[in-house]
């Protein structure tokens, strides 16, 4: 049984689910800090909450129950003043709870329901792409898989940033970034899927919520030889405009805004319930690691070329790739780098970002960007690789940039 200690609330106003990638949470929208106890039970398996002091004012009826570990929802009345919460189990499950600030003066009992044995399936959504929905990276076959003459593909593992009950930067009309983000990530997953030589890993395909961490380990299990991850953030200047790219830093920001924008990123695992105490002790011995390896300078080269390829389709909000503490990138071998596409909070730019044209072009600019990099520098025993060294002309989606150029 958990419980948290803190003055009584009045009523449970909402209650709804948000399915995760390993987990299911059940969200309670409370007016005001309470008491609670959460408990899960045996033969039949149920999960009982109770909270005290407080009435429900929320129609369990309404509650859909459709692709949740629930079978059946009641509610009454304890001890003459406390509400009860009754859900019947498909089987047996552990929680987790937290009690969250909402809104105003309300708060969120958000309770994490993980089944006992791990059933995540591999989900595909286009051609070939691999949606990996667990931190194990389960595949129809090995990620890495050559051709009869050892010829691999790159692995290009994308992550659509933020995602279920974390929204990201809201912006005019109440464009949602997870959306945005999620949108030209299955795009950009979409254009490495057609051209041969790569294989494209989504993170997520669908609006649930991933922790940092999770996200980065996904990219290594998945043997990813490099990283994107795709945002659309906001600023309080609403005439904040245009895209930018970043690698992760050892000695601090690059940039007051690469500074603001990385605090904002790292703020996901707080918003999705995830405790970060302790998450980062390993941080120097992972920095250590990149000292020694080329996975900063990777990634660094790999987001000039893409910068520079997103200058051909929309404005940028700075000519340089950016640096900061981004905890997504925080991977000690796979090079690693955050696009954010443009400011949902600018009114003309939200517009743009909501068309599936100009998702499209961005998605564009990106791989032409990464491709530009991975052609002039294939990881051995791949595809291109081989086209590298048998004077064969690259991908013919490669954009037009002179090497020169980034230097």
């Amino acid at each position: 049984m958990a419980a948290n200690l803190a003055v009584a609330a009045e009523t449970i106003d909402s209650v709804r689910f948000d399915r995760q990638a390993d987990r299911t949470q059940l969200i309670l929208q409370l007016s005001g800090p309470a008491k609670y106890s959460v408990v899960t039970m045996a033969n039949p398996e149920r999960l009982v909450i109770d909270v005290r002091n407080a009435r429900l004012r929320f129609d369990l009826a309404r509650l859909a129950l459709q692709d949740s570990p629930v079978k059946r929802a009641r509610s009454g009345v304890r001890n003459g003043t406390d509400a009860r919460l009754v859900l019947e189990l498909d089987g047996a499950a552990k929680t987790r709870s937290v009690l969250q600030s909402g809104e105003g003066q309300g708060q969120r009992l958000v309770i994490d329901i993980y089944p006992r044995a791990n059933t995540n399936k591999v989900v595909k959504t286009a051609k070939k792409v691999e949606t990996v929905t667990s931190t194990e990276v389960r595949v129809s076959k090995p990620i890495k898989e050559a051709d009869g003459e050892g010829r691999r593909d790159v692995i290009i593992a994308i992550d659509a940033g933020h995602g279920g009950d974390d929204p990201g930067a809201i912006g005019p009309g109440r464009l949602e970034e997870k959306r945005v983000a999620l949108a030209i990530a299955k795009e950009l997953a979409a254009i490495f899927e057609r051209e041969r030589g790569y294989k494209a890993v989504l993170t997520r395909n669908g609006d649930y919520f991933l922790p940092l961490k999770t996200r980065r380990d996904l990219a290594r299990k998945a043997q990813a030889d490099l990283m994107v991850s795709v945002h659309a953030d906001a600023f309080s200047d609403r005439e904040a405009q245009g895209g930018s790219v970043f690698a992760l830093s050892d000695r601090g920001a690059t940039s007051t805004m690469a500074a603001f924008l990385a605090a904002s990123e790292n703020e996901a695992d707080a918003i999705g319930g995830v405790s970060t105490e302790g998450k980062d002790d390993d941080l120097v011995k992972v920095l250590a690691d990149l000292s020694l390896t080329a996975t900063m300078d990777s990634s660094l080269r790999i987001g000039r070329h893409v910068l520079k390829a997103m200058g051909g389709v929309t404005r940028l909000h700075t000519n340089r790739v950016e640096q900061a503490a981004f905890v997504v990138l925080k991977s000690p071998d796979t090079p690693s780098i955050l696009v954010e596409t443009g400011f949902v909070s600018n009114p003309q730019e939200a517009r743009r970002l909501s068309s599936r044209d100009y998702q499209q072009q961005i998605a564009q600019a990106i791989f032409n960007g990464v491709n530009r990099h991975f052609s002039q520098n294939p990881p051995p025993n791949t595809y291109l690789a081989w086209l590298k060294r048998n004077g064969k002309p690259a991908v013919a989606a490669a954009d037009s940039l002179a090497s020169s150029e980034l230097q």
